[in-house]
């Protein structure tokens, strides 16, 4: 606020009422607060103008409202004097007595009618102090107090006898704080990765920044306030400091814009605003890489660095305070150069010079000891790894060492995050490196590239030590402890393909094949690490997206990986790898028969087509055997019918609960004369199971999805069948629903809900279908906030007797339906539909054939599919790839 704008407000406070003056108030904070967002200055400038804008309303409302003897203070974060737009105003009211505290009333109402978010106390300044002794809060809020008007001398007693409270109470404090700390962490997830970070509270946020200044000021009594208070350099270097003043800027920045664009006080970065907040900070498109990309990923480095910097010098103040200073270093048998203080490491030698092979036999000795890092060892080494020459990683004894602590260590998973946290696996490994800080915009990932690839290898760490109840029936264990170190190494670096300019298979295959050679001194390691890395989403895919009963997927897939080794180890690295990739993505890959498709895929290499169609046909007969045990084999002739015509496809599309229902169904409509729905109530995966049966028509399947998403559902499953008897041809819908949204949300109907949808889907089986109405998206719902360059995909060659047609396309209530009734206004019948969803990104599979049952073929007939699918997808910039009918065998890129 300009003088001469305060001149004015002044003025204006001066003719108006009392009772009128938080209008007067309410109009010149706004007007201050429009000015400085479209200033165009840097947002912790502007968060430092609108603090100074308050302080000169507080004063002026002083000069016209305050009692005598009476003290007004800036507390908390307004303290600091800096503030959000949307920040609570946090300010201490000293009066020389309580009976004075009406008189402050006046103040607060034109503050609170103002609608400024105004957190106040009102004391005396022994009250102050008693609530500060009682109250950490409250403590650490009159830690910044900084006086804005009135009586001095209140001011002054509060401060000295803060002051005494805090020479008295260091250990105390420092303890709350750190407490504070790890739940704060905790309940964050103990991440900083989260893609949706929250600027303030999050792991490597502004509160971690604060956590550091308020322990240095309370020990060190220093009465300035911000960054300008100048640290001991054995807690952070003058260098430093100059750092964690710009990471604190920028921050505060962040979060300036943060609450401009949200309106309100919202600390979470959420995808709708991340990019026009990267425009707002001044990022630009480079290349390939978007403007929100190249934002978030200088925010993550910004916070891994507020993370390595602040946590060392927290943990530093711990031991200061809280530790045992009697502890003496003792040397570490096995590992000259280093000594170990309780369960802490450190470096022997006080020198801040340390090689390479010291710092990895630090690492190991993190590792296979399972020890701590002392905060002064993680400090220097995070100071070191940036020095570090690609000279000097590559020494055959740097790389020997590196690859024995992952032989060495009983769980690689913590002592590699620590060297991430360091800085010294991005400088071991360029292509992880390479990732740090790299998050995907969309919703599919929870965590940036980096946090992902070691967030797999933890799963590796449990799937070994059987930790993991999702992984207790896992096969190949002792597969994977025989080749721990070939599996983590390939799941540190799944995301290679991120790291590069220009990546291509071969690219990336040459690149790790080379790299994790000379590492591990073996070809034969160098060449496998590839193949996983360069096949990471075979297997899923195939599992999600084809049928893995057809002959010719699972010749391709079998010929593609080669051997039953490979099969195993690249069954290990997807378990792991999906196990932590999105939400949603490990039910996805779970629920396709995965240890089938690995079944399969092992007998078609080791034994050929024979062995795999008779497991199928005996897997097929075992699924019958259980239906048949529930329903009664005299029940069954209509089921078998219908098994009959779909074969084992059928149980691959369908669990047991779902197969139970259908039969029952079949046994209850033997006269012909009536159709059958049943909708069922949620699983214990929070699905709701479907079964509709009808006489068979093309659009069967489209009015089912339809009236499922009219119905605010999500399709999780889909699947159609059909069979002939008695002269009549059939249908069969089975879905599994959840509720739509981001992401989605199990369904949890009432009773009136679940007749309500029985109802519609029996109007729908007996051909009386309401008339489809797509709902609009619900509030909340965050998939349109992405754009996906919707593509189709037409595939000849994956299957004998069915066209597949591939849509990726961005995730919308119907939009199954969509594509659905497009095909079926063509007479094209749904063989079945695959569904996979990757956050706001759907990929929706359809088998398809003319209807009644045959392949189609010709050339005119595809593209009119083409043009059906492009019209259900309303754009017309849609990529399409086709894979025509030929001789030559199918390749992998076909199989999945």
């Amino acid at each position: 606020m300009t003088a001469a704008d305060l001149t004015l407000l002044r003025a204006d406070m001066a003719e108006t009422p009392p009772g009128a003056l938080g209008g007067v108030v309410a109009e010149a904070w706004k007007t201050a607060k429009a000015d400085c967002l479209s200033s165009g200055m840097a947002g912790w400038r502007i968060a430092r103008d609108l603090a100074g804008t308050i302080d000169e309303i507080i004063r002026a409302l002083g000069d016209r409202l305050a009692p005598e003897r009476c003290a007004l203070l800036a507390v908390g974060g307004y303290g600091i004097g800096r503030l959000a737009p949307y920040s609570d105003v946090d300010i201490l009211v000293l009066i020389e007595s309580e009976d004075a505290a009406e008189g402050v009333f006046p103040i607060l109402h034109a503050l609170w009618d103002a609608g400024i978010n105004l957190s106040q106390s009102v004391h005396t300044p022994e009250s102050a102090i008693a609530a500060a002794r009682e109250d950490m809060t409250a403590r650490t809020a009159f830690l910044d107090a900084r006086h804005l008007w009135g009586e001095g001398e209140l001011t002054k007693r509060f401060l000295a006898d803060y002051d005494q409270l805090r020479q008295g109470t260091a250990e105390e404090f420092v303890r709350a704080k750190i407490e504070e700390r790890a739940a704060r962490h905790l309940e964050m997830e103990s991440s900083r990765h989260a893609v949706e970070p929250d600027v303030k509270e999050g792991r490597g946020g502004l509160r971690d920044l604060q956590t550091l200044y308020w322990l240095h000021r309370y020990l060190a009594g220093d009465q300035s306030q911000g960054w300008g208070a100048i640290m001991p350099d054995d807690l952070i270097s003058p260098k430093e400091l100059r750092r964690i003043r710009k990471l604190n800027d920028f921050l505060w920045s962040v979060r300036v814009h943060l609450h401009a664009q949200m309106g309100r006080g919202d600390n979470r970065l959420y995808f709708g605003v991340q990019d026009r907040i990267a425009g707002i900070m001044g990022f630009r498109r480079s290349g390939r890489v978007r403007r929100v990309e190249r934002f978030m990923r200088y925010y993550f480095l910004v916070v891994q660095e507020v993370v390595r910097l602040t946590g060392a010098a927290i943990d530093l103040v711990e031991d200061h305070v809280l530790g045992e200073e009697a502890a003496m270093p003792v040397p570490v048998a096995g590992y000259p150069g280093l000594s170990r203080k309780g369960l802490h490491l450190l470096f022997a030698d006080d020198s801040n010079e340390q090689s390479p092979r010291l710092i990895l036999d630090l690492f190991h000795a993190v590792g296979s000891l399972e020890l701590k890092l002392e905060p002064d060892a993680f400090t220097r080494v995070s100071r070191a790894s940036r020095k570090l020459t690609i000279r000097e990683l590559r020494g055959p004894q740097v790389r020997q060492r590196f690859v024995e602590i992952f032989r060495d260590s009983p769980r690689l998973e913590p002592v590699l995050r620590l060297m991430a946290e360091t800085g010294f696996l991005g400088r071991m490994l360029p292509s992880f490196g390479g990732i740090v800080g790299k998050a995907e915009y969309g919703l599919f990932r929870q965590y940036t590239l980096d946090d992902h690839c070691l967030r797999s290898v933890k799963a590796l760490d449990d799937l070994i030590a059987g930790t993991d109840l999702e992984f207790r029936d896992v096969p190949f264990r002792e597969e994977a402890r025989a080749n721990r170190s070939l599996l983590a190494m390939a799941l540190l670096l799944q995301e290679t393909r991120a790291a590069m300019t220009r990546p291509s298979t071969s690219k990336v295959k040459r690149r790790l094949g080379r790299r994790a050679s000379v590492l591990f001194d073996d070809a034969e390691i160098g060449r496998e690490v590839a193949f996983l890395v360069s096949h990471a989403t075979l297997l899923a895919r195939t599992a999600t997206r084809r049928n893995v009963a057809e002959p010719l997927v699972l010749r391709s897939v079998a010929a593609e990986i080669g051997n039953v080794r490979r099969l195993r180890l690249l069954s290990l690295f997807t378990l792991c790898r999906q196990r932590v990739a999105g939400v949603g993505s490990w039910e996805e890959y779970s629920r396709r028969e995965v240890d089938l498709l690995v079944e399969l895929l092992r007998l078609q290499i080791e034994e050929g087509s024979p062995a795999v169609e008779a497991r199928l046909e005996a897997f097929s007969e075992e699924r019958r055997q259980e239906v048949a045990a529930v329903v009664g084999e005299a029940n069954m002739r209509r089921f078998n019918a219908l098994l009959e015509a779909s074969g084992a496809s059928f149980w691959l599309q369908t669990d047991s609960g779902a197969a139970i229902r259908l039969a029952h169904i079949l046994a209850s409509t033997e006269d012909y004369a009536v159709s059958g729905a049943a909708v069922t109530d949620v699983d214990g995966d929070g699905l709701l199971n479907v079964v509709v049966l009808s006489q068979d028509r093309p659009t069967l399947f489209a009015e089912c999805t339809g009236l499922a998403a009219m119905n605010g559902a999500s399709v999780f499953a889909a699947s159609g069948f059909s069979f002939e008897e008695a002269g009549r041809r059939w249908g069969v819908i089975m879905l599994q629903l959840n509720r739509a949204g981001t992401p989605p949300e199990p369904y949890d109907p009432s009773a009136p809900e679940i007749e309500s949808l029985r109802q519609g889907f029996e109007k729908v089986a007996l051909g009386r279908t309401p008339l489809i109405q797509l709902p609009s998206a619900r509030i909340g719902d965050r998939r349109s906030v992405f754009d996906v360059t919707p593509r189709i995909r037409i595939d000849e060659v994956s299957s004998e007797d069915a066209l597949i047609v591939e849509v990726e396309a961005r995730d919308r209530p119907g939009l199954l339906y969509l594509l659905a009734s497009n095909l079926s206004e063509i007479g094209i019948d749904i063989l079945y539909t695959l569904v996979a969803t990757y956050g706001h990104r759907a990929v929706d599979t359809f088998y398809i054939r003319d209807y009644p049952g045959y392949k189609i073929t010709d050339p005119r007939r595809i593209e009119a599919i083409r043009r059906q699918l492009i019209r259900a997808l309303g754009d017309e910039a849609v990529t399409v790839s086709h894979e025509p009918k030929s001789d030559r065998p199918p390749l992998e890129g076909r199989a999945g």
